[in-house]
């Protein structure tokens, strides 16, 4: 049995043709993503994907009617949630406690990716490549045998001030983003995955309101080596492109039981700091299907207000526009073939 497929409960809604498709395809799960999708249907089409398999979670905005209208989205769902949990007892990962998202992700990758390239990102998660490359071209200049994951990096985006995220605009990715300038990840041999190396800016924020402290050792690392280290709010690295393999499994939202490939890294510009995360944060903490009873969005609940009251600033001096690929390349954050 392959991992998870006792738990497959998985149906098409809309486009059962596409389930045969050849295209490059992209894996995603929403529920109430029409802030984002519009424009993370465009961006992804102007890459290259040709199809996309996306799993509505209930949605009651009308993500599921919008992307049921979308003539290259494989529209599936399931009468399970997010946050379920689940103990496999059957297969490769048999006794593991198993949150639904990764099985869903497992199970999309294994039904319509199996023996292909194809991303698996979130609604607000969007990959750049340098101009005029898109995910084809990428995968076309991977050499044989090489490793079946490669690693994105997740630069939160953000506008300048706090102040910018009291709007009712559209989502625009084009608009004025800036991301953290520093490299963020580099490769251990010694464990055989991307490591954290700057802890991104929800960890910079949230230690300069006084949210996270680190232990003593950590503050005392960050004085003697760089004073822009801070400790840990988020993980920074995910997989986001493989070559789907029969044994594979997600082990959590940004792991598989794939080897990584250690030459390559692709930018995420996490798009967290937006107008809506004010709503998504709402949502969350409503009903705790995220990690640890939504944990993350109780510190970003209080870390939105002490910014406020603080009149505050999301920018430092490393901060740089998010589009500037050169920029990324060369801040490290940017590894490509």
């Amino acid at each position: 049995m392959m991992p998870d497929e006792e738990f497959d409960d998985l149906r098409i809604l809309a486009n059962e043709g596409l389930a045969r498709s050849g295209e490059m395809t992209l894996c995603a799960l929403a529920r109430n993503e029409m802030y984002f999708l519009p424009a993370f249907l465009d961006h992804y089409r102007a890459l290259g994907i040709g199809r996309f398999v996306i799993l509505d979670d209930q949605s009651d905005d009308g993500t599921r009617e919008f992307l049921a209208a979308q003539a290259d989205v494989l529209l599936l769902a399931s009468d399970r949630r997010y946050g379920d949990t689940f103990t496999a007892s059957t297969g490769p990962l048999a006794g593991r406690a198993r949150r639904m998202v990764h099985v869903w992700k497992t199970l999309m990758m294994q039904k319509f990716c199996l023996g292909h390239w194809a991303l698996c990102v979130d609604a607000d998660e969007f990959i750049l490549l340098p101009p005029g490359w898109r995910f084809p071209d990428l995968v076309a200049k991977l050499p044989t045998g090489a490793a079946p994951a490669i690693t994105g990096v997740m630069l939160d985006a953000y506008p300048a001030q706090v102040s910018d995220l009291k709007t009712d605009a559209p989502f625009d990715p084009m608009a004025e983003w800036y991301v953290d300038g520093q490299r963020h990840a580099v490769y251990r041999p010694a464990v055989h995955e991307f490591r954290m190396l700057h802890s991104g800016v929800r960890a910079r924020l949230m230690h300069r309101m006084g949210l996270i402290r680190g232990s003593r050792l950590q503050r005392l690392k960050r004085l003697l080596r760089d004073r822009s280290w801070y400790p840990r709010a988020n993980e920074i690295t995910k997989i986001v492109l493989m070559n789907w393999e029969a044994e594979a499994a997600f082990l959590s939202s940004h792991s598989t039981t794939q080897a990584v490939n250690p030459n390559l890294l692709l930018p995420i510009l996490h798009f967290k700091f937006t107008p809506d995360l004010y709503r998504r944060t709402r949502v969350a903490l409503a009903e705790g299907q995220y990690y640890n009873g939504s944990a993350e969005y109780r510190l970003m609940a209080e870390l939105l207000t002490r910014m406020e009251a603080a009149g505050g600033s999301f920018l430092y001096r490393k901060s740089h526009k998010a589009r500037d690929f050169e920029a990324l390349r060369r801040s490290g954050n940017a590894l490509l073939p």
